[in-house]
């Protein structure tokens, strides 16, 4: 991993640049421990000017946003785009475990009490992609 490290980071370097230059902070974490949250798409319009990349949102008030890095300024509209909600309206929620914000399954798949209830690609890791979830299915099928 510390290879693969190396050779993707300069490679992303080399085609994408350094992304703090733009305004995006710098990862708290190692390339491949999270999900990347930025594309190509972002960088383009940040460079262009289209958007502004803001620091962490401290607090609010009224229209005023006030940023973690001490600065300010009003908006008309806040676009939370975080992520996603699990969600299975086809299933009874009481089937699925649930503890927190998802259910609770061995290997993200298997429930911890029934062997007829599966879950397939409620899973996020990096580089996991179509064989993760491939692997997934034969293990169920096993």
């Amino acid at each position: 991993m510390a290879l693969k490290r190396i050779v993707d980071e300069t490679i992303l370097r080399w085609f994408v640049g350094d992304p703090q230059k733009y305004g995006v902070p710098k990862p708290d974490y190692k390339l491949y421990e999270s999900h990347p949250i930025v594309n190509s798409l972002v960088l383009y319009h940040a460079g262009h000017g289209d958007i502004k990349i803001r620091p962490d949102i401290d607090r609010l008030s009224g229209k005023t946003v006030y940023f973690k890095d001490g600065t300010s300024a009003d908006y008309d509209m806040i676009l939370a785009a975080t992520g996603y909600k699990l969600d299975y309206p086809f299933i009874d929620s009481t089937h699925l475990n649930w503890q927190g914000d998802a259910p609770h399954f061995y290997l993200n798949c298997m429930h911890p009490e029934r062997d007829d209830l599966f879950v397939l690609g409620m899973v996020e890791a990096s580089g996991l992609g179509w064989q993760g979830r491939h692997e997934q299915a034969e293990m169920v099928v096993r």
